[in-house]
């Protein structure tokens, strides 16, 4: 019994450790955040996301990075639980002409429906791949979850491109984390809507890079 006890206890602590490291890794990028253009969604239920093509010494090829952003509680930070990665969220891509570009198998597994419990007897099924981010005022930058539209799309031109992106969070009581057990339900944040320049490099080297950014509001092409 004590033993079960203590079992308990060291995974209640394991648990708070990860929350606490999912919080502190969406912070990495919060300088890249400011030195380089978000585009933002609409706001739903206080919470926004944004996307922005980012270029630095560690990602000289560029990268896709999602943030969060909470316009709610007087700035306060809220804790969001974010569902498995192949939940977690939606894109479509188009070429200059407007013509979709197809997904790579790994790009196909991408906008499933929640299948997997949120907790366990222990808490929080981080085994499923369940996570927390804090979001405030402040850019809450998705880092663990930077792409590149190669890990998804098929391309195989260089030019223009316009990516739609869609986030899913796990819908909770005031937006805080009051997630009961079983199946949870979602909220799908507004989408955003971002362009860039895909360019050959040298070798088989594909690279991106900034061009504009369009919020949600606009009607898709």
């Amino acid at each position: 019994m004590q033993s079960q006890y203590r079992r308990r206890i060291q995974a209640a602590a394991i648990l708070v450790f990860l929350k606490l490291i999912a919080t502190s890794l969406a912070q990495v990028s919060a300088d890249d955040a400011e030195a380089n253009a978000y585009c933002w969604g609409k706001s739903t239920n206080g919470v926004k996301v944004g996307i922005c093509v980012l270029t630095n010494q560690y990602n000289p090829y560029g990268v896709l990075v999602p943030a969060l952003r909470s316009d709610t509680n007087g700035g306060a930070t809220i804790l969001i639980d974010l569902p498995p990665t192949e939940s977690l969220y939606r894109m479509a891509l188009w070429d200059a002409n407007g013509t979709i570009v197809p997904m790579t198998a790994k790009g196909e597994s991408l906008g499933q429906p929640v299948r997997k419990p949120f907790k366990l007897t222990m808490g929080m099924n981080v085994q499923a791949g369940y996570s927390s981010v804090g979001v405030g005022r402040s850019v809450s930058v998705l880092s663990t979850h930077a792409f590149t539209p190669f890990d998804f799309f098929s391309i195989t031109n260089p030019g223009s491109y316009r990516l739609k992106y869609q986030l899913v969070i796990i819908r909770s009581a005031g937006m805080t984390n009051n997630v009961g057990p079983g199946i949870p339900p979602t909220l799908s944040l507004p989408p955003v809507e971002v362009e860039f320049e895909v360019k050959k490099e040298e070798g088989d080297k594909w690279a991106i890079a900034p061009m504009k950014v369009k919020g949600a509001e606009l009607q898709e092409k």
